[in-house]
């Protein structure tokens, strides 16, 4: 007993004394709270919240965590009640970047919790805060972990981006975007994967989010989106959608085409008007721009989203040139794909071939429509192509 005592001595009493001084701290966090009016509350959780949802990545301890959650739950009953109630939602979305979400024990925990203070306080941003939100997450994008975080910083952006390109704003804001996207490079891993979620959400039909898969897309990356998005109706869907494509109508062509135009592209496909009609608009005002013969990015880009693998010993292909394994294709999007790369004269490097002949081998198998445009491809890739190709190609 005396040797067990003497190894729990100031130690164990240290860490003893520090957890019951922050279970009081909160016990005092809730008091305080209750106490205070409506009207006083915003400066509070405007310093409370990023404390208490640091906490949540470091506190392990049941007891702890339900005092964190009673404090929590005391601040979410609060605003629900009372929509003028506006909490700290930029400081919220800087925790998702920091890197020790990506090993704390209690991320999971800390995701939960911080989606529905999203989801409840984005919308009661004033639309400059919802812009200056926007341009942080497309600023620091490739800091977020891969997956779900990616997801869910992308919808919450979503309002600024309207924002940006609402009349009366846009010839201030749009600017901004485009310096902030001009002065990193095109392969920028954080411009690349803020494009490829804006393409990912634009290809989900906006009547199916609840179906068990999406056409074109991984089955890991539906998984991700379908948590967020199987309680939007159509009509919440066609709202989000036609914000984004409005956003990117009004960066013109200065992006690079391997950023700006897939993302438009795939939503051509959408069943309803408001959607398509918008989108191919930004298609076409981008067509005349697009170079067909050089910009080997974006060829890449284009072919890879009509793919649903990689070819024999390409599977572990970076960059331009990646596919993500799907179970199926749209019809539509491969038969607008195999359409826009016919007018290429760049189908023919050597970097492209193996995708555009496993991209017409692919087409062979699907509907008659699209099996016609893969044979007229494969002409047009006989016209263009590297003689050092040839053996490949046949």
């Amino acid at each position: 007993k005396c040797h067990f005592a003497q190894h729990r001595g100031p130690k164990f009493n240290s860490i003893l004394a520090r957890k019951t001084g922050m279970s009081d701290q909160y016990d005092r966090t809730l008091i305080r709270l209750s106490s205070t009016d409506d009207e006083k509350l915003e400066p509070i959780l405007a310093k409370l919240l990023p404390l208490i949802f640091d906490e949540l990545l470091t506190v392990t301890e049941a007891p702890l965590r339900l005092k964190i959650v009673n404090v929590l739950n005391h601040v979410l009953t609060r605003a629900k009640g009372n929509t003028a109630i506006k909490l700290p939602v930029r400081a919220l979305a800087e925790r998702w970047f920091s890197p020790k979400l990506a090993t704390s024990v209690g991320a999971a925990f800390f995701r939960n919790l911080c989606i529905i203070f999203l989801d409840l306080s984005v919308s009661r941003l004033s639309p400059p805060e919802q812009i200056e939100l926007a341009m942080y997450v497309l600023e620091h994008f490739g800091e977020l972990q891969p997956g779900a975080d990616r997801v869910v910083l992308f919808l919450a952006c979503i309002p600024g981006l309207a924002n940006i390109a609402a009349e009366g704003r846009r010839k201030e804001q749009v600017p901004r975007c485009l310096q902030l996207i001009s002065s990193r490079p095109a392969e920028d891993l954080g411009l690349v994967a803020f494009f490829r979620a804006a393409t990912d959400f634009l290809l989900i039909p906006c009547g199916s989010t609840e179906a068990p898969s999406v056409g074109g897309m991984a089955s890991a990356s539906w998984a991700h989106w379908k948590a967020r998005l199987k309680s939007k109706s159509a009509a919440d869907m066609i709202a989000l959608k036609t914000s984004v494509l409005k956003w990117l109508g009004s960066l013109g062509a200065d992006p690079p085409a391997a950023l700006i135009y897939l993302p438009s592209l795939v939503a051509s496909i959408e069943n309803y008007d408001a959607v398509c009609n918008l989108a191919e608009s930004n298609c076409k005002r981008l067509d005349p721009e697009l170079d067909l013969a050089d910009d080997v990015d974006f060829l890449g880009r284009l072919t890879c989203a009509a793919l649903t693998s990689a070819p024999v010993g390409k599977e572990a292909q970076e960059g331009a040139l990646k596919v993500e394994p799907k179970a199926n294709m749209p019809a539509k999007l491969r038969l607008k794909v195999l359409s826009l790369l016919q007018r290429s004269k760049g189908i023919g490097k050597p970097g492209l071939v193996p995708h555009v002949v496993h991209l017409v081998c692919q087409g062979l198998r699907d509907s008659e429509q699209v099996q016609l445009a893969a044979l007229q491809l494969a002409l047009v890739l006989t016209e263009h192509i590297d003689p050092e190709c040839l053996a490949l190609a046949s």
